[in-house]
C-alpha cells in the first residue's frame, strides 16, 4: 500500500507530500555539493573518491525520492515499490563507499582483510531487503557502517585532527533522524513532518561533512 500524508492538484499535475519531496530535492543538492566539493581525477587518493561516491550515490538516492515521495500517484504498487527499493538500496552502496574510504585511510595495511566487510556487509543489506522490503534493515545497514566512522572521527577531532570533528558531529546530525522518525516528532502533521524534519538534519550533516572532508584532504 502506498502511503502518503497530503495529495494536492498543482495545474492538473498530483503532487503528494510536497514538503518532503522538495526536502528530498534539497537533499540531492546537498548531496551534489559533496560530491563536487571532494571530487578528484586522482585515481591514488582512494579515500577522497569514494567519500565523493558516498555523497553522489546519496544524492541520487534523494533524486529517486522525490518520486517515491512526491509522484506516487503515477506509479502503481508494484512499480511505486521497485522505484523504494532502487533508492534505499542505491542508499545503502554509498554508505559502503564510506566504510571503504575510512578503512582505507586508517586501518593499518596488515589488517586489510578487514575492508572485505563493507563488501560482505553491503551484500547482505541487499539480500535482507529483497527478502523483508522493510526500511528498518536500511537503519541497521547505516547504523552499522556510519557510527564506527562517528566515533572515530569524534575522537580523532577531540585529538586536533584538521576536519575530523566536523565529519563525526556532521554524521551525528543524520544519527537524530532515527529518534525523530522513531517518536514520529513533527511540527506539522502535514507541512512539516518527521519525514520533512529528518531530510532537514540530513542536509545539515551533508554540509558539515563536505566541510570536514576538505579539510582532512587537504590536510
Amino acid at each position: 500500500m502506498i502511503k502518503y500524508v497530503v495529495e494536492l492538484d498543482w495545474n492538473g499535475i498530483i503532487l503528494r507530500d510536497p514538503v518532503t519531496a522538495l526536502t528530498n530535492v534539497m537533499m540531492f543538492a546537498a548531496g551534489i555539493y559533496g560530491w563536487k566539493k571532494i571530487r578528484t581525477s586522482d585515481k591514488s587518493d582512494f579515500y577522497a573518491r569514494n567519500w565523493a561516491s558516498f555523497f553522489l550515490f546519496l544524492a541520487v538516492s534523494s533524486l529517486i525520492g522525490v518520486v517515491v515521495h512526491g509522484f506516487s500517484y503515477y506509479t502503481s504498487e508494484s512499480a511505486h515499490l521497485g522505484v523504494w527499493m532502487a533508492m534505499v538500496i542505491v542508499q545503502g552502496l554509498g554508505i559502503t563507499y564510506a566504510q571503504r574510504a575510512e578503512a582505507f585511510r586508517y586501518i593499518h595495511k596488515r589488517h586489510r582483510f578487514l575492508h572485505l566487510f563493507p563488501a560482505l556487509q553491503v551484500l547482505l543489506f541487499i539480500v535482507a531487503m529483497i527478502y523483508w522490503k522493510n526500511y528498518n534493515v536500511v537503519k541497521v545497514h547505516i547504523a552499522l557502517g556510519l557510527l564506527p566512522i562517528m566515533f572515530w572521527n569524534i575522537i580523532l577531532g577531540f585529538r586536533r585532527h584538521a576536519g575530523t570533528g566536523l565529519i563525526g558531529w556532521g554524521i551525528f546530525m543524520s544519527t537524530i533522524t532515527a529518534a525523530v522518525h522513531t517518536f514520529k516528532i513533527s511540527i506539522h502533521p502535514i507541512w512539516c513532518n518527521y519525514n520533512d524534519i529528518s531530510h532537514l538534519l540530513i542536509v545539515v550533516s551533508f554540509l558539515m561533512m563536505a566541510q570536514g572532508l576538505k579539510k582532512v584532504i587537504a590536510s
